[in-house]
């Protein structure tokens, strides 16, 4: 609902989803989970394979990224711009606001 009320264009991100082998037995890896698959699956917690965002949108970090910096998880920031590998924001709350 947010991001229908912000004006901006909109820039979509994708995952990478893939394997990771692990043993002696992971030769057919791709065969029995092919990225099709990965990218349908739906985790608590975990961005979608499909990430939609405008500058502008607050969001919200899931991972503790640098903690020094107080980029830990649950910081709320706002978009300030989007690269094509990279989202810039700026936190919203906190004694480290901007």
């Amino acid at each position: 609902m947010i991001l229908e009320t912000i004006i901006a264009s909109g820039v979509v991100y994708n995952s990478t989803d893939s394997m990771q082998p692990n043993g002696k037995h992971t030769a057919d890896l791709e065969g029995l989970y092919p990225t099709k698959y990965l990218n349908e699956l739906i985790f608590r917690g975990i961005s979608p394979h499909v990430l939609h965002l405008k500058q502008g949108t607050p969001i919200m970090l899931l991972r503790n990224m640098n903690q020094k910096e107080r980029l830990c998880n649950g910081t709320r920031l706002i978009v300030s711009q989007l690269l094509p590998t990279i989202i810039e924001a700026t936190i919203m709350t906190g004694t480290y606001i901007g």
